[in-house]
């Protein structure tokens, strides 16, 4: 199981993941995430685990 931190923590590495956004920081980057994208990650990080 992940917590939620964790989920955060892989969304924030795949958005920051390209070279021209390194040093390009967001303060609202969080505030930007609904439930309903949090559910969609999980689902896929289950997914893929579960393969």
């Amino acid at each position: 199981y992940f917590r939620a931190s964790e989920i955060m923590e892989v969304i924030f590495r795949k958005y920051f993941a390209s070279v021209k956004m390194w040093g390009n920081f967001n303060p609202s980057f969080f505030d930007s995430i609904n439930k309903v994208f949090i559910c969609l990650v999980a689902c896929a990080m289950h997914h893929c685990l579960k393969t």
